[in-house]
């Protein structure tokens, strides 16, 4: 009695993932992801630098508006003895311009210039002291820097002084800027194109 075998056909076996296979497969996916990772970071980077010239926009039409209300800048003495340094936008001066400063030297009339949304841990909005604004933010953390024009002469100079600009000053009564991711402005070092180049800027 003969016994027959019979073999399976190369085709009909099954066939898994060589290692080399699944390497590639790995890379492949590593390499999609990273360029997700890279795409979401573009559009992140864009969204907070459009939302701060926003702010920046709101922060230069709310002193300019106390200015028409007022015939002054929102600081001691309208500005008047003061040296023209930039200014960070915290404290006396941010109160003043959301109408909630004490006593309402600065704001007798209590006009709001300015209504910012509050800040989630401390970034993209105002942070609070109790019942008083302590500082309005950025969305990296920083507070937003602002120039006045403290002699009335219709111009300040120009804070950034990097190769990016030609003129020295700027003719406008105020000037608003944020730092940036970097969180720097050249106000404490020499200011140059790599502390500047990233500042969302009024002018």
């Amino acid at each position: 009695m003969k016994l027959s075998f019979s073999h399976p056909s190369r085709r009909s076996r099954k066939r898994g993932f060589t290692l080399i296979e699944l390497l590639i497969v790995i890379t492949i996916i590593a390499t999609l992801a990273g360029l997700s990772f890279a795409a979401f970071t573009a559009v992140q980077k864009q969204a907070k630098k459009t939302e701060t010239l926003a702010m920046i926009s709101g922060i230069k039409n709310g002193l300019a508006n106390y200015y028409n209300e007022y015939g002054k800048h929102p600081v001691p003495n309208g500005g008047k003895s003061a040296r023209e340094v930039p200014i960070k936008l915290k404290g006396s001066i941010l109160a003043i311009l959301m109408g909630t400063d004490a006593g309402r030297k600065f704001n007798p009339r209590k006009i709001s210039f300015l209504e910012p949304k509050e800040a989630k841990d401390g970034f993209n909005g105002v942070v609070w002291a109790g019942k008083n604004p302590s500082s309005l933010n950025d969305p990296w953390g920083n507070p937003y820097m602002i120039l006045l024009d403290a002699n009335y002469d219709k111009k300040v100079r120009n804070p950034d002084e990097s190769k990016e600009t030609e003129s020295q000053f700027v003719n406008q009564s105020a000037l608003v800027w944020s730092m940036g991711p970097d969180g720097d402005d050249g106000a404490n070092t020499d200011p140059g194109v790599s502390v500047w180049k990233d500042n969302p800027k009024s002018w």
